[in-house]
């Protein structure tokens, strides 16, 4: 990891997080958080970091906020070859100090692009009976919310029901998060990020349809 960090910083030269990185990191968490009491809700990120074209920056917006040393961060599956699921890793650990999970079992945190989900789900940790929180939090790219298949839920934080839509979402990754429900309280929390908003699909919601 060391080395990757020294030859990803000298080529992408240190590149930025957040402007301020207190005040943004509180702010984005913020929304995060309305997002997740509020399932199906889009809510915009208040900013992002300058983190150079090739990466997620609205993604990792939400990683900088979220990571830090004891929470390990699986970002080896996102990117064709994996190559920018790696600077993705490195940047956060620079910023985040946050450990690369070796495998998807030992992650906190996963990097995906949701076209390539359910398939890049295997293996994350759904945690145990007794410390449900011992699972992984998905944060998945798309090109926009509120478009594309999805999914009417409901559940606590929704009132009556709503709807999540997502472009790049295959039907087959709803089937996959509706069939974790019989594991509650365990399961996977998702974050999906488009280019500056965000939106949430924790495991209490309930898939009633998808879309």
């Amino acid at each position: 990891m060391a080395d990757l960090l020294c030859r990803t910083e000298r080529r992408l030269g240190l590149l930025p997080g957040f402007p301020d990185a207190v005040r943004d990191a509180q702010a984005t968490f913020r929304a995060v958080l309305a997002a997740m009491s509020r399932p199906g809700r889009v809510v915009p990120l208040p900013v992002l970091p300058a983190c150079g074209p090739d990466l997620p920056a609205a993604a990792l917006a939400v990683l900088l906020c979220l990571c830090d040393l004891e929470t390990a961060l699986w970002a080896g599956a996102y990117g064709e070859g994996g190559h920018a699921g790696r600077e993705a890793a490195a940047y956060l650990a620079f910023h985040c100090g946050c450990p690369e999970a070796r495998t998807p079992g030992e992650a906190a945190y996963a990097l995906c692009d949701v076209k390539s989900l359910p398939e890049r789900l295997a293996g994350l940790p759904l945690g145990t009976p007794e410390f449900p929180d011992r699972s992984a939090t998905v944060v998945a790219t798309c090109e926009a919310l509120g478009q594309g298949h999805g999914v009417r839920i409901g559940g606590p934080g929704v009132p009556g029901e709503a709807e999540l839509r997502v472009a790049g979402a295959r039907p087959a990754l709803w089937s996959h998060l509706r069939d974790l429900a019989h594991a509650f309280p365990r399961g996977l929390d998702c974050i999906f990020v488009d280019g500056r908003r965000v939106a949430c699909l924790p495991r209490s919601a309930r898939i009633l349809e998808i879309l």
